[in-house]
């Protein structure tokens, strides 16, 4: 399973409908209308890079009211259990 965070700036007055719109995109998990430098945070998931890449290409940057993006793909950091001491 691969995640990453797409933030992105919008139209003005696009956000509610463009954030509507990622939420019909199989893979996005969530989207939120959010204050500072980019309007919009979403989160995706998929199965493998190849879906990751197609959802964003595809899909989300279609929606035309973006005006840009910027992508974070989540480090893949597996958690070490901290072992019990002899």
């Amino acid at each position: 399973m691969i995640n990453a965070y797409i933030l992105g700036q919008v139209n003005p007055d696009t956000e509610k409908a463009t954030v509507d719109r990622l939420k019909e995109i199989s893979g996005v998990k969530e989207a939120h209308v959010v204050f500072g430098k980019f309007d919009i945070v979403a989160k995706l998931s998929a199965e493998n890079q190849e879906i990751l890449n197609n959802t964003i290409l595809e899909q989300v940057r279609q929606i035309t009211d973006f005006t840009k993006t910027q992508t974070l793909l989540v480090a893949g950091m597996q958690q070490n259990p901290v072992q019990p001491a002899l």
